[in-house]
């Protein structure tokens, strides 16, 4: 089963496939917050020529936009703007339409649901 998840995953032009099962494929699109703590309402992982790309939303407005993100080790980071600090989710799980963050094993899950394509 594994080896043809990575076959696919392959075919699919993923980077990675984290021992955990959460390949960065996994995360692109847009996301809703929908349960626990957040800074973000919305959030939306990219993929470019240039590199993956996060941007988010607070309010209706733009917030962060167009940072580095990367999948290493099960560990979610994503580069702040200039001049702040990292956000680093050492606890990343994609099921479905739902993506779950944790921050540390003790911390409170941030929950996002997928937000269809139009």
């Amino acid at each position: 089963m594994r080896t043809a998840l990575l076959a696919a995953c392959l075919g699919l032009g993923c980077s990675s496939l984290a021992p955990c099962g959460v390949a960065e494929h996994d995360l692109l699109g847009a996301w809703r917050h929908v349960s626990g703590p957040s800074y973000f309402e919305e959030i939306a992982f990219e993929r470019d020529a240039d590199g993956q790309r996060f941007s988010s939303w607070l309010h209706a407005r733009p917030e962060v936009a167009g940072v580095p993100w990367r999948v290493e080790a099960c560990t979610l980071t994503i580069d702040g703007p200039a001049g702040s600090s990292p956000w680093i989710f050492r606890d990343v799980r994609e099921r479905g339409s739902t993506l779950l963050l944790r921050e540390s094993a003790e911390s409170e899950p941030w929950i996002f649901e997928r937000v269809p394509e139009s």
